[in-house]
């Protein structure tokens, strides 16, 4: 298994390829692309949406209960922001997905909702899904 000089992508994900220094394509495209200037000007514009809410909450954070999903909802919540978080069910989460995600939303003091919607994907969709978690699947096995 490769794993990235810079980050923690592994090659465990189908997605990532890395280059001949060691990177994953992620990095590289970060180092490649990133300018303090414009991540100023995001920043700014992002929390000009503090307290700008119609009702109770001004920000929805999908929530997994995975490192990535609940770092991003406890700083959002630390940056003045009041997060609604949610986890779509779509019928292949395994349920502690769902138990972890309200366990952490719990943790950082906010909401949390699962929001049904099975019923709106397409077959299409639904054999995307299925074959994103068979690739997973093979993917794993064949780094074990």
């Amino acid at each position: 298994m490769k794993e990235c000089k810079r980050c923690i992508n592994t090659s465990q994900n189908p997605f990532i390829e890395f280059n001949k220094s060691g990177y994953c394509n992620t990095c590289e495209m970060y180092l490649k692309n990133f300018s303090k200037v414009a991540l100023k000007k995001e920043l700014r514009f992002l929390k000009s949406f503090i307290g700008k809410g119609k009702k109770k909450y001004d920000i929805m954070v999908g929530l997994s209960g995975g490192k990535d999903s609940s770092a991003t909802l406890y700083q959002l919540k630390e940056m003045g922001f009041t997060p609604l978080a949610y986890t779509f069910n779509t019928g292949y989460f395994p349920p502690y997905i769902y138990r972890r995600a309200k366990s952490v939303a719990k943790k950082c003091g906010v909401d949390y909702q699962i929001i049904p919607v099975k019923k709106y994907l397409t077959n299409d969709m639904r054999q995307r899904f299925r074959r994103m978690a068979e690739l997973y699947k093979r993917n794993k096995k064949e780094h074990e």
